[in-house]
């Protein structure tokens, strides 16, 4: 897909390619966790980790000058059907494409979602 790599690599317990944000609009890391233990966060990162009322992200808006080819080309990378010209579904997520107004293409915004509402702001 004419796609450039920034970075690639690869270990016995963890894999990592990251992709050049020229060619997707924002640097995209592809990660695979072998030993499904977050390895990349260090040996203890669970006794560090802490409580925190952030459950996950529910969207990310990134700004493209082609916000339906920048659709169809992250689609088409990850192997999954748009839900929308501009937008994709990853996980629990919704990943959607705006126009970019300055030309410039970038992210714009990330949604979370809480655990604990009355943590929220």
């Amino acid at each position: 897909m004419g796609i450039r790599a920034v970075a690639d690599s690869e270990s016995s317990r963890w894999g990592s390619l990251h992709l050049h944000p020229r060619d997707m609009g924002a640097l995209m890391s592809v990660d695979h966790d072998k030993e499904a233990a977050w390895s990349a966060a260090g040996p203890d990162w669970r006794e560090r980790s802490g409580v925190s009322s952030l459950a996950g992200m529910s969207g990310l808006e990134i700004a493209a000058s082609d916000p339906a080819g920048r659709a169809e080309r992250w689609a088409e990378l990850l192997g999954i059907p748009r839900v929308s010209m501009v937008s994709i579904e990853l996980g629990e997520g919704t990943v959607t494409f705006t126009p970019s107004s300055s030309g410039a293409e970038g992210l714009v915004s990330v949604e979370c979602y809480m655990a604990d509402d009355g943590r929220v702001g």
